[in-house]
């Protein structure tokens, strides 16, 4: 995340699924912006950030329902509550390769995440958060490429997991 940070200089997070909950474990803030708060250890709906929206999108196919409400509550105006839209947004972030939180959560703050798949389903994130006002075309492609980049290498430095159906178990 340092590395991240200092490529980027945008506010990085990392943190896991519990349950309808994204868990803050780490931040890294930006130096050019000032929050009142640290997110480390605050819980949020995983429907309405981008590392929850792109662990959902990873679970489409098996137990997402398990970890949205049923009643979807807006944190902001643009929060999805209409769980169709929620299931349309997360096949399209399942396409994509990422989430995008479009002030879902904060206003005034676009949000990158990217699900780390060294477990299967993955339960960890990595997100990027940008003021929607400083977000242009060119610096989300930008901040997209190097989150991928990121998540590729935490995947390939993570231990192997076991509990994959893809990884052999003789000699375990």
């Amino acid at each position: 995340m340092n590395d991240l940070s200092s490529e980027l200089d945008e506010t990085l997070h990392f943190g896991r699924l519990d349950r309808g909950d994204i868990v803050y474990l780490a931040t890294k803030e930006s130096s050019r912006y000032l929050r009142p708060f640290s997110r480390v250890g605050r819980r949020l709906p995983a429907f309405s950030t981008a590392m929850g929206k792109s662990l959902l999108a990873e679970r489409l196919d098996s137990d997402v329902d398990a970890h949205i409400p049923r009643k979807l509550t807006p944190l902001t105006p643009n929060t999805l509550v209409d769980y169709d839209a929620l299931i349309s947004d997360l096949r399209r972030t399942r396409e994509r390769g990422h989430a995008i939180d479009n002030e879902e959560n904060y206003a005034g703050v676009t949000c990158f995440g990217f699900a780390l798949r060294y477990t299967s389903p993955p339960i960890d994130a990595l997100s990027c958060s940008v003021p929607t006002a400083n977000l242009d075309e060119k610096r989300e492609q930008e901040i997209v490429k190097a989150m991928e980049r990121t998540r590729l290498a935490i995947e390939r430095m993570a231990p192997v997991d076991l509990s994959s159906s893809d990884v052999p178990v003789s000699g375990v």
